[in-house]
């Protein structure tokens, strides 16, 4: 094998394994989600509504997209501990530019990142809100954006309790 043919093949040895990589690292699995995200839910069935804040990310994330995500989450946490505990409602984070997740867009008429109220009854979507002012509230304080998001969480939740 002459010196030309040796280094083609080599390229192409590493042009493979670098698809490979960048393959399986899309693929691998995700990792455990934080003790609040892994809350159960009650059974299936119930008439009683179940709740989720979806905060829908793609795979390119700027800084205030990661700001609105945690401010969300910190703040879904702070008030509504209790329904999170119980399982009525359910924090989900969700990269909706993974093959799998792309019908979200079309479900909840995303355009961009978004937090997203949905109610649940029999394991369907029952009804759902966009919190589109999230974009606005970021630039507030934190705690101008957290009241924003649970007094709208509390209104779509038919008034949780505090």
């Amino acid at each position: 094998m002459n010196a030309k043919s040796f280094a083609t093949a080599a390229l192409l040895a590493f042009v493979a394994a670098t698809i490979g990589a960048a393959i399986l690292k899309e693929f691998r699995a995700a990792p455990a989600p934080p003790a609040a995200e892994r809350r159960a839910r009650p059974a299936g069935g119930t008439a009683e509504p179940l709740y989720a804040a979806y905060y829908f990310h793609g795979n390119i994330r700027c800084e205030t997209c990661t700001t609105i995500e945690e401010l969300s989450s910190s703040t879904l946490e702070r008030a509504f501990a209790a329904e999170l505990d119980s399982g009525r409602l359910e924090w989900r984070l969700v990269n909706y530019d993974e093959p799998a997740n792309e019908h979200f867009r079309e479900d909840f008429q995303l355009a961009f990142q978004s937090l997203v109220l949905v109610e649940e009854r029999g394991g369907a979507v029952a009804r759902w809100t966009n919190l589109k002012d999230v974009w606005v509230h970021v630039q507030d304080t934190p705690e101008e954006f957290g009241d924003y998001v649970v007094s709208a969480s509390r209104e779509f939740m038919g008034g949780a309790p505090e």
